[in-house]
């Protein structure tokens, strides 16, 4: 199990502040409740609370990843 960083929230909120500013998509596997519980059903998806198995890539985070930047590709259409 990994060590908890106390910065990561504080990372999260600068990343956003980039965001507002650059006006670039954010993918938050992190905070996801359908990534949660996917993780909760399938817990060989996940090393730790981090990062994924190649089960945990094939099953939930690709087609997320997947069909979010299939969507951020459509806005951008003109």
């Amino acid at each position: 199990m990994r060590k908890h960083d106390a910065n990561y929230g504080k990372l999260v909120q600068q990343l956003k502040v980039l965001q507002k500013k650059w006006h670039f998509t954010i993918i938050d596997l992190w905070q996801d409740p359908v990534v949660k519980a996917e993780n909760r059903a399938q817990p060989l998806a996940m090393v730790d609370d981090a990062h994924p198995t190649r089960l945990g890539y094939r099953n939930i985070w690709t087609p997320i990843f997947r069909q979010q930047l299939t969507d951020v590709l459509r806005q951008s259409e003109p």
